[in-house]
């Protein structure tokens, strides 16, 4: 029985590679028969895969206050626009005082106006970091490289790639190609 433990524990090894590659493998071959083809009509063979970065809760942090702050600032200048119509629909409200329909008319935009500064506001205050509780190298995604090739059942045709894919951390779900 002793002599049959390096045989079972090759084994074991060898599945635990075979289960953790095919674990990086799969969503990204799902991901490129989803974008590229069907599954029927192409067959993709994974040739290496290589980590090449997490990418952590700091990496994010600098996008995400950078486009927050780039957000707020063009809704800041929709607002400056909004409130000079508002000013102008006054005055006109403010010179037409005798005409009834034109009253209506003023008080209508006046309140559409508003109504738009509020949205404005409201949706300035709502804007928030997602990552600000999260700690800075909390591992969000993986950027990996993946070497490939692909088949086409119609012609034969094998072509190699090398491409970029960001992977969820758990290395479960394809976010998508990428270029770094």
């Amino acid at each position: 029985m002793k002599k049959h433990y390096p045989l079972i524990l090759i084994a074991t090894i060898s599945i635990l590679l075979v289960s953790c590659s095919q674990k990086d493998e799969s969503p990204i071959i799902s991901y490129i028969q989803s974008t590229d083809g069907t599954v029927n009509d192409i067959d993709i063979k994974i040739e290496k895969i290589e980590e090449i970065k997490k990418i952590t809760v700091a990496d994010s942090l600098t996008f995400y206050a950078h486009e927050i702050e780039r957000q707020k600032n063009l809704a800041d200048e929709k607002i400056k626009l909004l409130e000079i119509l508002l000013q102008r629909y006054n005055d006109g409200l403010i010179k037409e005082y005798n005409d009834p329909t034109r009253i209506a008319y003023y008080n209508r935009k006046i309140a559409q106006k508003t109504n738009e500064i509020n949205n404005y506001e409201k949706e300035k205050s709502s804007w928030v970091n997602p990552y600000e509780s999260m700690q800075p190298d909390e591992v969000l995604a993986l950027l990996v490289k993946c070497t490939y090739k692909k088949t086409f059942a119609s012609n034969g045709k094998t072509i190699e790639y090398t491409e970029y894919f960001r992977l969820s951390r758990d290395k479960m779900k394809c976010y998508g190609r990428t270029s770094i």
